[in-house]
């Protein structure tokens, strides 16, 4: 993950099945996105590669393997038992989808730095997997 840092990317979440990032300033296109991917596979372990899973507007990272997230076309996806419990009520799970798009919506709008799990208004945070 050096390698990502080193190119001006932000490291958002790190496990054994892929990783978050917000991609440096100078990766602006789809393109640019795919040779910071092949890039980096060339700093991997032999038998590690990289597919870029998706790209997103906005993540909300609350601890490892819970997160929301915003894509282009507008859809949130929350990840994981700590943001959605079984045990929350219909209500519950409304109100929660609601402030987390308030909450990444406004965070292109106001932050111009990388607050704890945000990223910059101006980039788009990647996803990648790992696969053996």
């Amino acid at each position: 993950m050096a390698y990502l840092r080193t190119r001006g990317a932000t490291l958002i979440e790190v496990d054994t099945d892929g990783l978050y990032f917000v991609a440096s300033e100078d990766v602006r296109s789809p393109e640019d996105e795919e040779r910071l991917l092949a890039d980096l596979a060339t700093v991997l372990p032999a038998g590690i590669g990289l597919e870029l899973d998706g790209r997103y507007q906005a993540m909300f990272s609350y601890k490892m393997k819970n997160y929301a997230l915003l894509d282009f076309a507008g859809r949130l996806t929350i990840t994981g038992s700590g943001l959605r419990s079984r045990g929350l009520e219909l209500f519950q799970r409304e109100w929660m989808e609601e402030m987390f798009r308030h909450l990444l919506a406004a965070s292109r709008r106001r932050f111009g730095s990388s607050p704890a799990g945000m990223p910059r208004p101006s980039s788009a945070t990647c996803s990648t997997s790992a696969i053996s």
